[in-house]
């Protein structure tokens, strides 16, 4: 694997609507039977060093911003990738 490239970034989006369902009540816990929509959006990066071959940092944020029994909610991490069997 040959790495000419040592960014990667990924804007995405990610939709879901349920057909049917019932909605979450204050006296009723979340049922797998839930009518659930949501609409997340997010961005992933992802860096390949040039000093050690074969490591990558990734970092990445998506957000749900609009939903029908769902937060909305963040989610954020990072990490690191390594390719053991990195050829050039």
């Amino acid at each position: 694997m040959v790495f000419s490239n040592a960014l990667q970034v990924e804007l995405n989006y990610f939709g879901s609507r349920s057909q049917s369902g019932d909605d979450i009540r204050a006296y009723a816990a979340p049922q797998p039977t839930n009518k659930v929509d949501i609409d997340r959006v997010g961005l992933f990066v992802h860096y390949f060093s040039p000093k050690v071959k074969g490591l990558g940092i990734l970092a990445y944020h998506n957000r749900i911003f609009n939903g029908r029994n769902a937060p909305e909610m963040n989610t954020t991490g990072a990490g690191l990738t390594y390719f053991f069997n990195y050829r050039k």
